[in-house]
């Protein structure tokens, strides 16, 4: 019975994966080109490495890292996909959002396995785990970002086998290997993408948490050896803010980044972050609270833009937005009752810190940015808004999970991934329908 369950549960993994892609699939075929988030941009910077003559005033993403253009120019090239001047609108644009969704898919695969560990105990854990799959999968923004040619997809999939690492570290114990592939995935996700910060900044604590309690239980058994790599799993990490690990790290990371900043304006004093970034970065930082939480098109931007709105240009359905409210005051209310509920809780306090520091982190760098953007008086809205909210996906599909099933009755949580396929599709159609609509000549006029 035990084999037949894990099996069924590989099954409906699968169909959900397979759903997930095909929706995807679905959406970069209808999506009309240059009409993802920042698409033209990123497309002209695969197009500059090619060597087509593209004016710099067209190249909106020549200030971004590089590692995605390159991996792009040279898939184009291994495949043989023509491009040219006659081919710059669909034909090469076509196989790079095929690879968007491939990505999103395994983005919808990590969260799967970020919550089998993070809900590590329950019985219920692998049927919660398709419904986080689901949330994230099937989230409209994610949908969107997934049709588009750009790096935010290669981020977000980083970023969340980072979110992972993370979790399995925290659930299994800390080895050398986890602490690579912790630290390697978020760097990897902040080379893509400067948004990855997020998961650098959860990597670097928890690394320093692991060196601390590796370096207690070394002290206890009176060798380093015991703690790693000799059979022994360490439960868990405790975190303690006044650590002089933490506090020393804090220190090295500050300084490190004051040295850094050093650097770049000395050697690229014409560079696009020291001319246009550099100048408001005190006074967006110091407004941060002010700009994003209580301007119009701050935080709400942000929350709309994540639910109901894939296109730049279609607007939010006012019941889809409610719909999308009611989800969020459920999840809170089913966490606040599974909290004051003894042994109800299905997160572990550490995993807990993991998926909600992730999370916060993702609001700060995205309250920064529009901060930094109403400095430099440009408006930030649009798809381009929330999209930064994803490095963070797996984190916020497992945590909305957790708190709807705090408002299911135990014996009826098998039935979560049902309700959520229904509530997510629904969402889904609110956008997705508006969405055909308004682009239905686009739809007729494709070139096959």
């Amino acid at each position: 019975m035990r084999a037949w369950r894990l099996n069924g549960q590989w099954v409906a993994l699968g169909l959900i994966l397979a759903f997930v892609a095909m929706r995807g699939l679905l959406g970069a075929l209808a999506n009309p080109p240059f009409n993802g988030p920042d698409e033209r941009g990123h497309f002209l910077e695969v197009a500059t490495l090619l060597q087509l003559d593209v004016s710099d005033e067209e190249r909106a993403s020549q200030h971004q890292p590089r590692p995605y253009y390159f991996a792009a120019a040279l898939a184009i090239r291994l495949f043989g996909i023509p491009v040219g001047p006659e081919h710059l609108d669909w034909q090469a644009l076509l196989p790079l959002r095929l690879a968007s969704v491939l990505l999103g898919t395994l983005t919808t695969a990590v969260t799967y396995v970020t919550a089998r560990y993070a809900l590590r105990g329950d019985p219920l854990t692998p049927t919660l785990a398709l419904a986080a799959a689901l949330v994230a999968g099937l989230a409209p923004i994610h949908q969107f970002t997934m049709a588009s040619a750009a790096n935010d997809p290669l981020a977000i999939a980083l970023a969340a086998i980072s979110t992972a690492a993370a979790v399995f570290i925290v659930s299994q114990g800390w080895t050398r290997n986890r602490a690579l592939m912790l630290v390697g995935a978020a760097l990897a996700a902040v080379a893509t993408k400067s948004t990855g910060w997020g998961a650098v900044v959860v990597a670097g604590l928890l690394v320093v948490a692991a060196l601390r309690r590796r370096r207690q239980a070394a002290q206890q058994d009176g060798t380093a050896g015991a703690a790693d790599g000799t059979g022994q799993r360490i439960p868990g990490l405790r975190w303690a803010i006044s650590d002089r690990w933490l506090v020393g790290a804090g220190a090295a990371i500050l300084l490190g980044g004051l040295a850094g900043l050093l650097l770049v304006v000395r050697l690229a004093p014409e560079s696009f972050f020291v001319i246009h970034q550099l100048p408001f970065l005190l006074p967006a930082a110091w407004r941060l609270p002010v700009n994003y939480l209580l301007s119009p098109g701050g935080l709400s931007e942000t929350f709309r833009t994540f639910w109901v709105q894939p296109d730049y240009v279609v607007p939010a359905l006012s019941a889809a937005t409610i719909g999308a409210l009611l989800l969020i005051l459920a999840a809170v209310l089913g966490g606040l009752r599974m909290a004051l509920t003894r042994g109800g809780s299905l997160l572990r306090r550490v995993p807990a810190l993991v998926l909600i520091g992730s999370v916060l982190i993702q609001l700060l760098i995205i309250g920064y940015r529009y901060s930094l953007g109403v400095e430099k008086e440009i408006l930030l809205g649009g798809a381009a808004q929330a999209k930064f909210m994803l490095p963070a996906l797996p984190a916020i599909a497992i945590l909305l999970v957790v708190g709807w099933a705090g408002l299911v009755p135990v014996a009826q949580r098998r039935w979560l991934p049902v309700l959520v396929l229904v509530v997510m599709l629904a969402m889904d159609a609110a956008s997705l329908v508006p969405f055909l609509w308004q682009h239905y000549q686009w739809l007729e006029l494709r070139p096959v």
